[in-house]
C-alpha cells in the first residue's frame, strides 16, 4: 500500500481540535518586539491576548512557514519512504505559502509525488480538508480519490466574519485589498466573506459590532434557509459571542445537535484582531465519502 502523508499550516487551527490521524503542521511565525515565536507552539493564546491588551498600539507581524521548513519536512517524509505527500495550504490569496509549497515540490519531482492543494480557505474549513484527507488515507483511499474529495469540499465551504476593531486588518493590508471596501474605515464595521477562490470581500457594512454579529446570523440564515449543513464558529478570544451565536442558531434550528466552535491561533488572530468572530457552514454532498 502506498504511503501518503498530509501537511498543512497552523492557520488551519488544528491545534484546537481532537483527531487520531498523523497530520504534520508547518507553523507560521509571529514577531513581537523583535522576538520570534512559532504559532501556538511557543505562544499560548492567553499570553498572546494579554500582550495585545497591555500593548493596544502594537501589532505583531506574522511570517508564513518558510520555504526551508517545507523542504526539510518533505525530506523527512522521503527518508521514511513516503510515496506521496499532500500539502493543504490556506488560501493562496492570503499568503505566499501556497506558492512556496509549489516551488518546494519541484525539488522532489523525481523522487516523491508532492501535491499542493489550495484550500481557498482558512481555519476550520481548511482543517476539515486535512482531517478528511487523513481519514481517507486511513481507509485505504487512493490519491485520486482524495484529491477529488478535496476539490468537492472546496466548492462547498462558506464563511463570514466580523471584527471588533479594524486596526489589525488595516495594519496587515487586508482591508484595503478586500473587494468591495469603500468609505472611511473608522466609521463602519464591515461584514466580510470569502469568495469561492479564497479572496476576501466585503459583503456589507454596519455601524456597530453587535449589529455585525446579528447580521452574521441573518446572512447565515438567508444562505442556509432550511437546508442541512455543518455550521461552525471561530473566534479570537470572544467565547461569549461564540456562545451567543450558537444559541441563536439552535433557536433557529432546534434539530442542530452540534456546532463546532474553535478559537483561532495567535497568527490568525494577529490579522483579524482580538474579538473577531467567524460564522460559516459546510454543505458537502451526502455521498462525499460514499464507499470509503
Amino acid at each position: 500500500m502506498a504511503q501518503i502523508g498530509i501537511i498543512t499550516d497552523s492557520f488551519a487551527c488544528l491545534d484546537y481540535l481532537s483527531y487520531p490521524y498523523p497530520i504534520t503542521i508547518l507553523r507560521a511565525t509571529l514577531t513581537i518586539e523583535n522576538e520570534r515565536y512559532l504559532d501556538h507552539a511557543d505562544l499560548t493564546l492567553n499570553d498572546f491576548y494579554a500582550y495585545l491588551k497591555k500593548n493596544p498600539n502594537r501589532f505583531p507581524t506574522t511570517q508564513q512557514p518558510s520555504y526551508q521548513s517545507i523542504i526539510d519536512t518533505l525530506e523527512a517524509f522521503l527518508e521514511r519512504q513516503y510515496d506521496t505527500v499532500i500539502i493543504i495550504t490556506l488560501s493562496s490569496h492570503l499568503s505566499q505559502f501556497y506558492a512556496n509549497a509549489l516551488l518546494a515540490s519541484q525539488a522532489f519531482k523525481d523522487s516523491m509525488n508532492v501535491i499542493v492543494f489550495d484550500s481557498a480557505a482558512v481555519g476550520y474549513p481548511q482543517a476539515k480538508m486535512a482531517l478528511t484527507a487523513a481519514h481517507l488515507i486511513s481507509s485505504g483511499a487512493e490519491v485520486g480519490t482524495i484529491y477529488r474529495s478535496l476539490e468537492t469540499m472546496r466548492k462547498h465551504q462558506h464563511m463570514f466574519f466580523a471584527v471588533e476593531t479594524l486596526d489589525y486588518l488595516k495594519q496587515h493590508g487586508r482591508l484595503s485589498n478586500a473587494k468591495g471596501y469603500m468609505g472611511n474605515v473608522l466609521k463602519v464595521k464591515p461584514i466580510l466573506g470569502m469568495t469561492p477562490s479564497g479572496q476576501m470581500l466585503v459583503i456589507e457594512k454596519v455601524r456597530t459590532f453587535s449589529r455585525a454579529i446579528d447580521r452574521l446570523i441573518e446572512v447565515y440564515a438567508e444562505y442556509v434557509h432550511q437546508r442541512t449543513v455543518e455550521p461552525f464558529i471561530m473566534h479570537a478570544n470572544n467565547a461569549s459571542v461564540a456562545d451567543y451565536i450558537e444559541a441563536r442558531l439552535k433557536a433557529l434550528d432546534p434539530t442542530l445537535r452540534k456546532i463546532f466552535i474553535t478559537p483561532v491561533t495567535p497568527a490568525l488572530a494577529a490579522h483579524v484582531g482580538p474579538g473577531a468572530v467567524a460564522l460559516g457552514y459546510l454543505d458537502y454532498p451526502k455521498d462525499l465519502l460514499k464507499g470509503i
